[in-house]
């Protein structure tokens, strides 16, 4: 769960569940959350179509599939954390704990011998990382046209 107030962006609460995820349980979740504070919006990163999207939205709740720009979102997560404009709460501790074990795939220079970091994540479970930076980028573009603040939902 992610907010935007003003310049600042701060990470309240993540959903992390091994394994398959019922809607159910993401409706559940979804549930408690709205009953702390209302959402939003719902920025759901799926790419195989807009199927959880379209249901959530059958379902009443204000879905958008997210902005799934890789390099974009990157860079300007990157931004907001070095600027301390971003800040993730002591409650997401799986999200906390993907930041020590994030690292980029190490390649070799075939003409010099030299290992360098690529922009491929070596990591399989970066769904948190992600997940952060579809609802950064909606915070992002909906400050860009003026939109003060709000709450997001991400997945």
């Amino acid at each position: 769960i992610v907010a935007g107030y003003g310049d600042h962006v701060h990470q309240y609460g993540d959903f992390y569940r091994r394994g398959d995820v019922t809607i159910e349980q993401i409706v559940e979740y979804l549930s408690k959350i709205n009953q702390a504070g209302k959402i939003h919006q719902v920025v759901v990163g799926e790419t195989g179509g807009n199927i959880l999207t379209n249901t959530l939205c059958r379902m009443g709740w204000p879905a958008q599939k997210a902005d799934m720009g890789r390099d974009e979102g990157i860079e300007h997560v990157r931004w907001l954390l070095e600027t301390g404009h971003l800040t993730i709460g002591p409650e997401c501790t799986n999200s906390i704990a993907l930041f020590g074990t994030y690292r980029w795939t190490q390649r070799k220079d075939s003409e010099t011998g030299e290992r360098f970091a690529t922009s491929t994540s070596n990591h399989d479970h970066a769904d948190a990382h992600d997940a952060r930076r579809y609802g950064c980028m909606r915070i992002l573009k909906g400050v860009g046209r003026g939109q003060r603040s709000f709450g997001v939902e991400i997945r």
